[in-house]
């Protein structure tokens, strides 16, 4: 069955595979495995490679637009807030009045200098380096901040020189109260008090000329000299009304450049909030496309997958799930024609796929070729005809007997001990001369089955060449062994007697019994002991029992 079984598998293999048994190729079910799993796992694996380096692009992506672009969106716009502040605190500086609010006013424009100062730091750490934008802003929040300082000191100059022409006013009104009230007094003080306010320095230079016309044409008095000396000296109302007019004209033109550098950092502040916002839309347009090359790279792994999961298993069910069903096929046909097995229940013990019928049928095969296996393996061990062990097979569990009391030495317990029974029938050669070879044949059964009874589990009998039998009994003493002996030998006189002589004739036997000892050189040596008790036993008159003394100690 086994051999139509594997002559059916190699006729139901592929043609392929024939021809490349022909041509000298070997192979395999794991090669073609290997090579289907290769097909299936290179686009897989491409797939994965690009989904990898997409990945970590979009990794990216979100590493820059978390560390970068919104965090630089975000100190622009803080950054424009306080260019806004800044500019308006300074635009403040124009219209407050009195010391304790510039000063208040101050410390906010410092505070907010300072923002900008760690703003445009940050916005240099993030753009890892300087750009025009951040230079023009910053140049412009030095020109700010030191036009702040300056507008103070101008302010404090026109506070200082308007209090010095108010002074000089009201001196001018007393004395006018106190003083003669005449024409050209009158004309001296109203030309001083022309230039106390005159608005422009040419309208001053005017007056001044005016007042000194008139001085030249009238005589020297201690009034008109008061007047003159209010109007001419280092105080007086024209170099204050002249310190005024500079201070607010340099007041004028430090608020020109402090609009100038508001414009430029409001300018450069929105330029770098629009280019903040830019990069931020661009890192969050490249993290969607990123996206969406995810899923189609993914919807591009599922095609893949599927399409190479179809050709991997179209491959599998060629070169692998056709040849189990052919084989499948064979075992079961062989299983079939094979009388000597049971058939198999169609509905129960293959009611599985293929590989559960190819493992039921090759189970049951294994299983008759175990049982042969078995009875082949008693069979080389036995005697031909009796069916006890032969003289191999018994010689072998002597010399492990033998082996096994050398290791446990002279000192052996009882269940470390053997004995060896030597047994001939006794005139066997007279009953084949005189019954014939049939009942000889008789003879030798009757013993065997005699022995095959008395001995028990552990106990080997054996027939070693033709009337000679011979039996192992572990673990004995040697009492137990010469009753045992007795028994057989009374068991074989004992048996059949009454009976037609030529039928069954009645057989004696002879035993020589020998005590297995660690002493022992080898198997010969106990042999030879039981072999020499056996011969005293029949020369002694036969049917009897002689054992062996011990092994002599060396």
């Amino acid at each position: 069955a086994v051999r139509q079984m594997d002559q059916n598998t190699v006729n139901a293999a592929p043609s392929a595979d024939g021809a490349s048994a022909e041509r000298g190729r070997s192979v395999s079910v794991e090669r073609t495995l290997r090579r289907a799993l290769a097909w299936l796992a290179a686009p897989l694996a491409a797939v994965g490679i690009a989904a990898f380096v997409l990945t970590q692009a979009q990794v990216e992506v979100a590493v820059r637009l978390d560390a970068t672009a919104l965090p630089q969106f975000v100190a622009a716009q803080q950054l424009s807030s306080d260019v806004y502040a800044l500019t308006n605190y300074a635009q403040q500086f124009l219209i407050v009045s009195t010391l304790a609010e510039r000063a208040t006013l101050q410390e906010r424009i410092e505070g907010r200098a300072a923002g900008i100062d760690r703003g445009l730091g940050e916005l240099q750490r993030l753009a890892a380096g300087d750009s025009p934008l951040l230079r023009q802003l910053a140049a412009a929040r030095v020109d700010l901040t030191a036009g702040v300082a300056d507008l103070s000191a101008a302010a404090e100059a026109v506070a200082r020189n308007s209090e010095n022409l108010r002074l000089l006013t009201g001196r001018l009104r007393g004395e006018g109260a106190q003083g003669p009230d005449t024409t050209l007094l009158a004309g001296l003080r109203e030309l001083i008090a022309l230039a106390a306010a005159a608005p422009t320095p040419l309208a001053l230079r005017n007056i001044i000329r005016q007042f000194d016309i008139v001085l030249e044409s009238v005589t020297e008095s201690p009034d008109v000299a008061r007047l003159a000396g209010l109007m001419r000296s280092e105080d007086g109302v024209a170099a204050s009304r002249r310190r005024l007019l500079e201070a607010l004209q340099q007041q004028r033109f430090i608020v020109r450049r402090q609009a100038d550098a508001g414009d430029r950092m409001a300018a450069a502040a929105s330029a770098l909030a629009a280019d903040a916002e830019q990069a931020l839309s661009e890192a969050r347009a490249a993290a969607v496309n990123g996206a969406e090359r995810l899923r189609w790279l993914a919807a591009a792994g599922i095609a893949a997958g599927v399409g190479a999961a179809l050709v991997w298993l179209r491959l599998l069910r060629r070169r692998v799930t056709a040849r189990l069903t052919a084989l499948n096929d064979a075992c079961v046909a062989g299983l079939a024609r094979d009388r000597a097995m049971e058939p198999l229940d169609a509905d129960e013990k293959l009611a599985g796929d293929e590989l559960d019928c190819l493992a039921v049928g090759l189970s049951a095969m294994q299983d008759k070729l175990q049982a042969q296996a078995d009875e082949l393996a008693r069979l080389r061990g036995a005697d031909p005809l009796t069916g006890l062990a032969d003289r191999r097979r018994f010689f072998a569990a002597f010399a492990d007997a033998l082996g096994g009391l050398r290791l446990a030495g002279e000192g052996a317990e009882p269940a470390g001990r053997a004995a060896l029974l030597l047994i001939d029938i006794d005139h066997f050669a007279a009953i084949n001369e005189m019954l014939g070879v049939t009942a000889g044949d008789r003879a030798l059964l009757r013993l065997a089955g005699l022995l095959r009874r008395r001995c028990g589990d552990g106990q080997l009998a054996a027939r070693l060449q033709n009337d000679r039998f011979a039996v192992l009994l572990p673990g004995v003493e040697p009492a137990e062994a010469e009753i045992f002996a007795m028994r057989v030998r009374q068991s074989a006189a004992d048996e059949r007697r009454g009976e037609d002589v030529e039928q069954a004739p009645p057989v004696t036997v002879s035993i020589g019994v020998a005590q297995l000892d660690a002493a022992d050189r080898s198997v010969d040596d106990a042999y030879r002991r039981a072999e020499t008790a056996l011969r005293r036993a029949q020369r002694d008159g036969r049917n009897r029992v002689v054992a062996a003394p011990a092994a002599p100690q060396q």
